[in-house]
């Protein structure tokens, strides 16, 4: 969110100042009307933002989104007490819904340059599954989700890296999230277990007595490596 504030006052600052100049510009043309001076700089201003081609290079306007219609990638879903649960991403705006019994709610928007499709990997945005949803009696679930680990060109030691967080949501009224746990990270060297595998496992995962456990290959600067979610939801131990 900060980054996109960042573009957006990027973006008024340099409106602007082409504002500025494009009235002295007008104002200094000789043997023109007031009348058609005053159109040419309405047109100068406003044809630019009509135009997605004229756009402050580095600064992406995203296209309105529709629950119903918009493009979306797979649906992952989940049925727990006769109510369904769907979690879907639209690469199209950068956002993840999740439906409680056909209700869409946004509860994650992703800046664009962060965006998981660039890396192929905007199929990762998943419910984990019922039998590792020990939370779900809380009226809490659990989904993982991705953004690119840098906003760059893909060069450089992570430029095409990934960053997972395990999302904690609560669903009892209007679904939002509660908390957000780094699970997976080419910034912060952590990874998962079963990480290396090409197809989709959920080795990492366990639950047992009530509580999701997580075993990583490494996680950072820890020793162990074998954690357990806090009783609060918003983050893990190593036992």
């Amino acid at each position: 969110m900060d980054n996109e504030k960042t573009q957006a006052r990027r973006f008024i600052s340099y409106e602007r100042e082409k504002r500025k100049n494009l009235k002295k510009r007008v104002a200094t043309m000789p043997n023109t009307s007031t009348a058609i001076k005053i159109f040419i700089v309405f047109f100068l201003i406003t044809f630019p933002i009509v135009c997605a081609s004229q756009q402050l290079p580095g600064v992406k306007i995203q296209p309105a989104c529709s629950n119903n219609n918009s493009e979306t990638g797979p649906i992952s879903k989940i049925k727990y007490k006769n109510v369904q649960y769907d979690l879907k991403y639209n690469p199209s705006c950068k956002e993840i819904a999740l439906s409680k019994n056909g209700k869409s709610h946004v509860i994650e928007r992703i800046p664009s340059h962060y965006d998981p499709e660039i890396v192929g990997m905007s199929n990762d945005v998943e419910f984990l599954p019922i039998n590792l949803q020990p939370y779900l009696k809380q009226n809490k679930i659990l989904y993982i989700s991705a953004r690119r680990s840098s906003a760059g060109d893909g060069m450089g030691e992570c430029g095409s890296g990934l960053e997972k967080m395990l999302n904690v949501v609560d669903i009892e009224n209007s679904p939002k999230i509660i908390s957000r746990i780094l699970i997976s990270s080419c910034n912060n060297n952590i990874e998962l277990v079963g990480s290396e595998m090409k197809e989709k496992n959920y080795g990492a995962f366990s639950a047992d007595g009530g509580k999701l456990h997580i075993n990583f290959i490494f996680y950072s600067d820890q020793d162990k490596t074998n954690s357990v979610l806090r009783d609060d939801l918003k983050g893990i131990v190593f036992p």
